[in-house]
Formats: structure tokens, sequence, C-alpha cells
């Protein structure tokens, strides 16, 4: 388990905006399209790296806990927040990103490592990995009041606009901080035909904006979606783990394990009357299949983020 470092809390209004999903509301989203009630639609790549707030005083996880690691970019966002533009108060700029390296040879798993770290237990190694990471830049939240309704294409606009001033003038010494790019869309044909191209270059999945959304602290917002490609395996079962908490006297984990012996936890994806019963025919769970919906496979082979789905031959409610 990685080491982090005390919460460090942001001031009120600094909180991250959180995604909510694109397949609960891409219905009416392209509707409104369709109808000419929105013009069109943006995206962008989803990266598989950490998220990552900044202001003048630190860099932030979406939990707001402060990161000591990274200087670098600390070091370029506060030259970026102080070169001036447009009158903005950089002490009243969030920026909103993603710690990221484009690499095969720098995973997710390496970038939580290099990254979590406290100062005390950073080696040389992990500064070595942290000088090749980059901010990717996708979103800033302005909390002056009258910057507090700007739509999404506008805040946008501004960040390339502020990074370009900030280059011209030479005030980015380290060059590691980046705009993501955007890419508009009409159809979901269109969408689909940008995912498929950003899975290509290695990317996690793709995130969808509406032109005129607003930033919303700490709110999971129809602004800010993702849509991320599940892949879906049968594993065997090979022990069960007991609920806690409001799952008490229920199933909390199955124990399942790859075809190449590697063994992972993956939460039930059912609903509490199902769980219970899973639990009570526990004895019996054991050497059965699960089929597990999960990201994709980390590079120790094991699956990222699953959830069990249903059992083969259990009495399954599929979700």
């Amino acid at each position: 388990m990685f080491r982090v470092c005390q919460a460090h809390f942001v001031k009120d209004g600094l909180a991250a905006m959180l995604c909510s999903k694109w397949t609960a509301s891409k219905h009416d989203l392209l509707s409104q399209v369709r109808e000419g009630k929105v013009s069109k639609l943006y995206c962008s790549p989803k990266f598989d790296g950490i998220r990552c707030v900044a202001t003048l005083k630190g860099l932030y996880s979406r939990n707001r806990l402060k990161f000591d690691s990274c200087t670098h970019v600390h070091d370029d966002v506060c030259k970026l927040l102080k070169t001036p533009y447009l009158g903005f108060d950089p002490a009243k700029i969030m920026l909103d990103g993603e710690l990221f390296f484009m690499g095969k040879d720098l995973p997710f798993e390496k970038i939580v490592s290099a990254v979590k770290k406290t100062s005390k237990h950073i080696t040389p190694q992990d500064v070595k990995l942290q000088n090749k990471i980059k901010y990717h830049i996708f979103d800033m939240n302005l909390t002056a009041d009258h910057f507090r309704k700007m739509p999404y294409i506008e805040r946008m606009y501004h960040i390339q606009q502020m990074l370009k001033n900030a280059e011209k003038k030479g005030s980015l010494k380290n060059h590691c901080l980046l705009s993501v790019p955007i890419r508009s869309f009409r159809t979901q044909d269109e969408l689909d035909n940008q995912l498929e191209g950003y899975l290509d270059r290695g990317m996690e999945g793709i995130v969808v904006r509406t032109p005129g959304g607003l930033y919303e602290p700490g709110k999971r917002s129809k602004g800010l979606m993702k849509y991320v490609p599940m892949m879906e395996e049968e594993f065997d079962i090979y022990d069960v783990k007991p609920g806690a908490g409001k799952f008490k006297g229920s199933l909390g984990s199955l124990c399942c394990v790859t075809s190449t012996g590697k063994k992972f936890f993956a939460n039930p994806a059912v609903d509490e009357d199902m769980r219970k019963e899973w639990w009570k025919k526990r004895k019996n769970l054991i050497g059965k299949k699960a089929t597990v919906k999960f990201t994709r496979y980390t590079v120790h082979g094991v699956p990222r983020f699953p959830s069990a789905k249903s059992i083969r031959n259990a009495g399954n409610k599929r979700v």
C-alpha cells in the first residue's frame, strides 16, 4: 500500500467536479443536438493517470489530499497562474487535470507509486519517474463571483490562451503543462470513432462535455461525463469474504483467480437481496464461475476495478 500525506483541505469551492456516466445522459443530450437545442457536444481523451487539482498552494487529489511530489509540475503551475492574463486573480483559479505520462514504460501503477509518496519516502528513482509526468489540464474553476457562470467552452479557450501567453513569455521552464485536446461530435457513431482512436493510443476511455456546462465543485455533474468500455470475463471463485457495515450478514466480495493463477477480489454488482442470497449459499459458490466486469488488466495481470455481475448456476439477478 502506498503512503500518502495527511489531508490539507482546500478552501470551500475548490473541490473537484465529479464525473457522471455518459450512458445515463446520452439519449437526452443527443436528442438535444438533433433538435437543434445544442449545436454540438465535445469529447476529450480520458487519461489513465491520477486526477489532480492545482492551485498556488499545491497539487491535490480529487479527495483533496495534498501531494508532496511532482514539484516540477507545481512550479510551472505557479508560474502559469502568476503570468498576467486578462486581469484573472491567480489566487482564485483552480486548474483541474490529470497527472499522466504518455508511454508504455510508465503505466498507471508506476504513476501512482511515484506520485503518492510523501517527501520522507521519495527516492531518487521516484523523482526520476515523477519528472517524466506531465499535467494535462482539462478544466478550471474560477472562484471569483463574476466568473462562476463561465461555460465550459469558454473555460477551455482561456486555458489554451493562458498556456500560450505563459509560453510566449518564457515563464514555463519545465514544459510539463498541456491543454487536453477537445473534439466536437454530433452522433454516437462519431463519438465511438473518437473513442476507438483514443483506445488505440492507450487511453482509458473518453470524456464528454456540454458546451455550456458550468464547473460544479464537489458535484457529480452532467457537464462532465465519462465513457469507458468494460471488459467481461468469467473467473473461478476460490473463496468468499463477508460484508461489513451496511453489508453485514451478506456477501462482501468474491475471491477470484485468473487463468494464470493471479488472485483478486471482486465486489458484487447486485442488489442487497442477492448479496444475502449468495452469502447463504456461500459454501456452494466455491469452484463456480463468476462473470466479472472490469476496465482492463493491470501490469500485474489482474482485472482493474472488478465487479461480479453474476455467478453461473447460482440463481442470479443480472445488473
